[in-house]
């Protein structure tokens, strides 16, 4: 009897509509694989997203780089004053619903503005998408008056005002493990101190958060320290998104000097920080488990910015 080694054999059985489909198999799993490692996955394009830039601080946002004055800071009246305002979103969020207001520390006729204000102002955030700081210059133009009779000079200051809408957006990973006794199952634990966030380059951050998790009572809570730490105002903050790997967390500002309307919270004068208590349902029988942690604040943003003008009488 003729012998037929294990190769021959194996050959023997692939038939030819076998070959078909194991060269159809091979050329699907090819696909599949370049369409998961190509760089403009959806996924890419969701808000969120962890922001590592090139910063000196983890904060950052919209700011009055210059303020000049035209054609000098020291003019007579009866002449034309040109105001320049350079507004850069050093940010890594779109600046929306801008606007810029020109005002003068004295009586209203004494400098007459074409327009003292500019609105719909857009920048785009400095972030993986836009790998540019946004930028603009705004001029206003105005006619200076006659100071009065019994100054030789008037020092006069300008006042500069941009308002805007910004957001903050937190990406981050934590462990959620209803054992406190077991870190096996997913391998991760609880945090034992506050943890501190993720950069997210906006003048409104979330600095840092305590986590704390019931496994009687199947729930994980969160206190989400939130600052001021821009250079301008925030007068209301509210809470777009709250989510724990797309699954909605129940939250409420805590009340401070300010006063707290559940997922909005208004600052008092002066006040800078506020605390978010944030809660997640859980099965208590499931294994520590890996979630993102997905957190959006909404806010109007004032920045003031100040300059000298002298005006002397006129020759």
């Amino acid at each position: 009897m003729k012998k037929v080694n294990q190769q021959q054999l194996n050959s023997k059985f692939i038939t030819k509509p076998l070959r078909y489909v194991l060269l159809l198999s091979i050329l699907l799993l090819v696909i599949t694989l370049t369409a998961c490692s190509g760089g403009n996955s959806s996924d890419d394009e969701v808000r969120g997203n962890i922001v590592e830039l090139d910063y000196e601080s983890s904060y950052a946002g919209p700011a009055i780089t210059e303020f000049e004055i035209g054609p000098r800071d020291r003019i007579e009246e009866f002449s034309d004053l040109y105001v320049y305002i350079y507004l850069e979103n050093q940010g890594s969020q779109d600046l929306t619903q801008g606007e810029l207001t020109m005002s003068v520390a004295y009586s209203d006729g004494l400098v007459e503005w074409q327009t003292d204000t500019i609105d719909n102002i857009k920048l785009l955030g400095y972030n993986n998408e836009n790998v540019a700081i946004d930028d603009d210059i705004f001029e206003f133009d105005a006619f200076v008056n006659e100071i009065p009779v019994e100054n030789s000079e008037l020092e006069v200051t300008l006042f500069a005002t941009a308002k805007f809408h910004y957001n903050t957006e937190l990406e981050q990973e934590i462990c959620i493990n209803p054992s406190l006794y077991n870190v096996v199952d997913g391998n991760c634990e609880n945090p034992e101190s506050e943890v501190q966030a993720n950069s997210q380059y906006s003048p409104v951050v979330v600095s840092g958060f305590e986590q704390t998790v019931s496994e009687r009572l199947g729930k994980a809570y969160f206190l989400f320290h939130i600052e001021n730490k821009g250079l301008g105002e925030v007068e209301e903050i509210s809470v777009v998104n709250a989510q724990l790997t797309a699954e909605d967390l129940v939250c409420e500002f805590i009340e401070g000097e300010g006063e707290s309307n559940g997922y909005s919270y208004e600052f008092d004068s002066g006040e800078q920080s506020v605390d978010l208590d944030c809660e997640y349902t859980f099965d208590p029988n499931t294994p520590a488990m890996e979630k993102v942690l997905y957190l959006d604040l909404s806010y109007d943003y004032k920045l003031y910015d100040t300059e000298t003008l002298t005006i002397t009488k006129a020759r």
